[in-house]
């Protein structure tokens, strides 16, 4: 029987044979996706994903669940360094999007990039949802993936002169941009944010967090170390502030001072492995 008389003949079963033959497909989709998502390579399990789905409508008598798919795994994840990501993960950004959100209207879903031929189609379709209902969190990180992905500032830019629709003031979209262009690895443009930031909200930890550990990151460690006092101060219990004085301080060969910021993290984590690591390393 070939794939076309069989598609007659399914169409012609029973409701509970077609329950059957839909239940078979799920599974079969399930066991696909499953190897899919062992590419460890993000790019290309994202394309890997997206074939899929293409090929879902033909090969299977069902249309390809979303759940089965699980699409926040299909997108590549363009992040910064676990050091920056952490330095703004504990930002309350998140948290007021999230509260701003639930304050509006329900809006439907947004599609999946999936379900477009190309990315021209995609990018259309994302800035047409921005102009009739304004930027909500998930277009706004759907717009973020894309354009971090082909390294787009200009594009970036326009959107980010939405961000107050996201309940952020002008402080806290400072720090996000910052983010982001640590992300696209734009150092220089993501330091004017920072230190436009700081310079508003000079005592607030979450800037200073965010700038100390770009000075780190960049390689900056006198200016790391005057912003990791400041957080310090700001923040005396903080077993991760201590941790990064004592990775700098080893980094620039001060080893007894490392040594002794390393051990004060673990006072306040004795879980800390990082800071466990470092000091074997140094013979501790």
């Amino acid at each position: 029987m070939n794939k076309r008389t069989s598609r007659l003949t399914l169409g012609l079963k029973s409701k509970p044979e077609q329950q059957s033959v839909d239940a078979t497909d799920m599974q079969k989709q399930q066991a696909q996706v499953r190897e899919l998502l062992k590419i460890k390579n993000a790019q290309q399990r994202h394309e890997a994903l997206r074939e899929f789905a293409k090929r879902a409508k033909e090969e299977f008598s069902s249309e390809p669940d979303t759940e089965v798919l699980n699409l926040s795994l299909m997108r590549p994840k363009f992040m910064a360094s676990s050091v920056v990501k952490k330095a703004t993960a504990e930002s309350l950004l998140n948290e007021k999007i999230k509260t701003a959100e639930a304050a509006k209207p329900f809006r439907r879903k947004l599609k999946d990039s999936i379900y477009f031929k190309t990315d021209e189609e995609y990018e259309e379709y994302l800035h047409a949802t921005l102009e009739k209902e304004g930027l909500f969190a998930e277009l706004y990180e759907q717009f973020k993936v894309l354009y971090v992905s082909r390294k787009n500032i200009p594009a970036l830019t326009s959107i980010w002169t939405h961000l107050d629709q996201l309940g952020l003031n002008v402080y806290q979209a400072c720090l996000e941009q910052a983010e982001v262009l640590i992300q696209m690895e734009e150092m220089e443009k993501a330091f004017v944010f920072l230190d436009r930031a700081v310079r508003m909200e000079p005592d607030d930890i979450i800037g200073v967090r965010a700038i100390s550990l770009y000075h780190k990151l960049a390689r900056e460690y006198e200016l790391a170390i005057h912003w990791m006092e400041k957080w310090k101060k700001l923040r005396h219990d903080d077993a991760e502030v201590y941790y990064h004085m004592g990775s700098v301080y080893r980094r620039t060969g001060m080893k007894d001072m490392a040594i002794m910021h390393l051990r004060r993290c673990l006072n306040f984590d004795h879980n800390h492995i990082m800071a466990r690591s470092l000091l074997e390393k140094l013979g501790q």
